[in-house]
């Protein structure tokens, strides 16, 4: 498909080629799909994004070191890491009204000033490696206030469709396993004739 058949409500996985932090979710996405699913997907992904709007340079919220930001998506990647890209879509086509709660979710949370999760790589790890047996994500107050991308982007989704009971336990592996939802793969863009531009919150 191409970048401007991207949809508002598809989330899109990258794998990172290179960098340590990425090379360890990876290996933990492939413990926890040989643990709790029993499968071996061909690619396994680190990071997740959810698309607001489409376009040839959609609009696309994410959960980064800085926290939530929203942006065009070429502000935020090259046309060569399309080949790292996966797109999960749900098989449920999105209504008209579920896009507008998911945009209002995403301009909601913008103003909340929310920031990143940096441990939830320390207790996913000891989640994945007891099969969900121990849990030492946040707990009540703490939950919410700080997000992953992961979390982010299944939190979204659920502000329309309400499809997880518990954002902050759904990964890249959990969507691959998912027959609720389909996966797409992106043709590099024959010409990016223009780059993103950055957008204030209140173009969220």
């Amino acid at each position: 498909m191409k970048v401007k058949d991207l949809r508002p409500g598809d989330i899109v996985a990258t794998s990172s080629p290179t960098g340590f932090l990425p090379k360890g979710i990876r290996f933990f996405m492939r413990r926890w799909a040989k643990k709790h699913y029993g499968i071996e997907p061909e690619k396994f992904y680190n990071h997740t994004f959810m698309v607001l709007e489409s376009g040839s340079d959609p609009k696309i919220v994410e959960a980064v070191g800085r926290g939530l930001t929203g942006h065009r998506m070429f502000e935020q990647y090259d046309p060569e890491d399309l080949n790292h890209l996966v797109v999960f879509r749900t098989r449920e086509p999105w209504s008209e009204q579920e896009i507008r709660l998911l945009r209002e979710k995403a301009d909601e949370m913008a103003y909340r000033n929310i920031e990143y999760e940096f441990l939830n790589f320390l207790w996913w790890m000891v989640y994945i490696l007891t099969n969900g047996k121990i849990d030492l994500s946040p707990k009540g107050e703490k939950a919410g206030k700080r997000l992953f991308c992961f979390e982010l982007s299944v939190i979204l989704l659920n502000a329309a469709k309400k499809m997880f009971a518990v954002p902050s336990h759904v990964n890249t592996v959990d969507l691959q396993a998912d027959p609720r939802f389909t996966q797409l793969f992106l043709d590099k863009p024959e010409k990016i004739s223009e780059y993103a531009r950055p957008v204030k919150q209140s173009e969220f």
